[in-house]
C-alpha cells in the first residue's frame, strides 16, 4: 500500500483481527481524538474521558478476533464508547447512593449530647432499680441483659 492511500477502516479492522499491531495503531490515531471528544462531551472530565478512550481501545483489541470487518468500524467504536460510559455513570451513581446510606446511616445512629444525657439518666435510674432487687432476681436480670447484649 502507498503512503498517500490510507487503508479503510474495514482493512484496518481486518488486519487487527489477525492481530496486527499496526493496524490498530492507524485505528487508535484515527479514532482516539474522536472518542475522546465524545466521552469528554457526555462526562465533562478529562480523566475520564481519557480513561474511556484507554478502555475502549483495550476493549477492542481483547475482542479483536470478534470483530466483523463488513460492519461499520466507528460505530462499533462508538457503541463501546457509549456502553462504557454509561457502566461507568451506572458505577458511580450506585456509589453516590451507597455513600449516601452511609451518611444517613451514621447521622442516625449518632447519639447528640442531650440524647447520650437522657440515656446516661435512665441507665442510672434503671441501676438503681436492679441494685434494690433481691439478690436472686438481680443475678437473673444481670444474666438476660449479658445475653441480650
Amino acid at each position: 500500500m502507498t503512503p498517500e492511500k490510507k487503508a479503510s477502516d474495514s482493512q484496518l479492522a481486518a488486519q487487527i483481527k489477525m492481530s496486527q499491531k499496526h493496524a490498530f495503531d492507524q485505528i487508535f490515531e484515527r479514532y482516539s481524538q474522536p472518542l475522546y471528544r465524545f466521552s469528554k462531551s457526555l462526562l465533562k472530565n478529562h480523566e475520564d474521558a481519557e480513561g474511556i478512550v484507554q478502555e475502549v481501545f483495550f476493549r477492542i483489541w481483547k475482542k479483536r478476533r470478534e470483530i466483523d470487518e463488513s460492519r461499520s468500524f466507528s460505530s462499533y467504536l462508538f457503541s463501546i464508547a457509549h456502553n462504557v460510559i454509561v457502566d461507568q455513570v451506572r458505577k458511580r451513581v450506585k456509589e453516590q447512593k451507597y455513600e449516601d446510606f452511609i451518611v444517613r446511616q451514621a447521622q442516625v445512629s449518632y447519639m447528640n449530647p442531650e440524647d447520650e444525657t437522657e440515656f446516661n439518666e435512665l441507665k442510672s435510674l434503671v441501676d438503681d432499680v436492679v441494685s434494690e432487687l433481691p439478690e436472686r432476681r438481680k443475678q437473673i436480670y444481670l444474666n438476660r441483659e449479658r445475653r441480650v447484649t
